[in-house]
């Protein structure tokens, strides 16, 4: 056995159902703001193996930053 968690069914890294939620605030008055939520993650699951390279691509504003917070 090498030790390497894929071997045994694991990962090094596992991610499983992870979301993310931002509340955005617009101003629509003088006094008035409009509220709605941006959901920038949503259900993202994924296994890295010991030893795997990875490359997280996407355009911008597709939660890529975020996950990797997260």
């Amino acid at each position: 056995m090498d030790g390497g968690f894929a071997a045994e069914g694991g990962g090094f890294v596992e991610l499983d159902g992870v979301e993310k939620v931002f509340d955005v605030r617009k101003k629509t008055g003088f006094l008035s703001w409009e509220r709605r939520r941006v959901r920038a993650v949503d259900a993202l699951s994924f296994t890295v193996a010991r030893g795997e390279m990875v490359g997280y691509i996407g355009p911008n504003g597709a939660g890529k930053s975020t996950t990797i917070r997260c």
